[in-house]
């Protein structure tokens, strides 16, 4: 019977020994995840600023799909070939 409540004992401790180690990575995760939502927050964040320059900077571009400036009639006349 002694002998029984010896080898309960040990597994109890066993299973808070694995219970203690879970709630630690538990809480390494928690924060792991922490940490990994506010890079992401602010690589967002980034990320809007950066289309943000590239739109602008495509608005002050020329449209390729546009003719081309027209020649006056003295350029028309008088072309330098």
């Amino acid at each position: 019977m002694l002998e029984d409540l010896d080898l309960l004992s040990d597994r109890i401790r066993q299973l808070t020994q694995l219970l203690d180690g879970a709630h630690a990575e538990h809480q390494a995760l928690a924060q792991r995840l922490e940490h990994a939502q506010a890079d992401n927050q602010r690589l967002r964040a980034l990320l809007a600023m950066a289309r943000d320059r590239v739109d602008n900077v495509l608005t002050r571009l020329p449209d390729p799909d546009a003719p081309p400036p027209s020649q006056t009639a003295a350029e028309a006349g008088h072309g330098t070939a």
